[in-house]
Parts: structure tokens; C-alpha cells; sequence
């Protein structure tokens, strides 16, 4: 019984993070390629979920040639515009990628997303 009442409520969260990750994904994208696509880029993004408060941690990549105060600024400013843009969430932490990725898994990340498009195709 409480296995089931678990899976249940584990489904149920399921269901509903899964849109909500593509939905803060489409937010943090539109707001980085509108506002700020001459000065960073998105990597990565990944919503947390901490006692019903939504969190986004979002790494990005910005020119070497960037002083580090000025990126802090463009982070900062980032995050106030993501933060205006979507009432549910709570926090968001911009992150810099300082180093390359690693090719494995930017080989992966590229094929499932490829993948994940030609899967829509159908």
C-alpha cells in the first residue's frame, strides 16, 4: 500500500516536472537570446525542486576576452530578468563554464537532441 501511494506520488510529480523543465527551458533560452546573446551563451540548465520552491541553476559560456566583475554583472543581470519572467521561480544561480566541455558528452548531449528531433518528426 504505501509502495503504490509513493510510485503514485512520485508519478505525479513526474508529470508535472517534466513540462515545467521544458518550459523553464524555453524561458531562460528566449531571455539569453533576446537580451544577452552578444555576451553569453546557454550550456545547460537544471531545475530543482526544494520544498515546493522551483530553483534554476543555469550555466552559461561568455567571451575570454570578459573581465570577470562585467560577466558578474551580466549574470546578475540575468538572473533579475529570468527571475521577472516566471512568478514560480524562486532562485536562479547563473553560472560560468570556465572550462572546455568534454567531447564525449557534448558528442551525446548533441545526438540525443537530434534524436529528440527527429522523434517529433513522427
Amino acid at each position: 500500500m504505501d509502495l503504490k501511494r509513493i510510485l503514485t506520488n512520485s508519478d505525479r510529480r513526474n508529470s508535472v516536472a517534466i513540462p515545467r523543465q521544458h518550459s523553464a527551458e524555453a524561458i531562460v533560452s528566449d531571455i539569453i537570446s533576446s537580451h544577452f546573446s552578444k555576451k553569453m551563451s546557454l550550456e545547460h540548465l537544471m531545475l530543482h525542486y526544494v520544498q515546493g520552491r522551483v530553483l534554476l541553476q543555469v550555466q552559461v559560456s561568455m567571451s575570454p576576452e570578459i573581465l570577470i566583475r562585467d560577466a558578474m554583472n551580466i549574470a546578475k543581470q540575468a538572473e533579475e530578468e529570468i527571475l521577472r519572467a516566471d512568478a514560480s521561480i524562486s532562485q536562479v544561480s547563473v553560472q560560468l563554464r570556465l572550462g572546455q566541455q568534454i567531447k564525449q558528452l557534448q558528442m551525446a548531449s548533441n545526438k540525443n537532441a537530434s534524436s529528440d528531433l527527429h522523434a517529433g518528426d513522427h
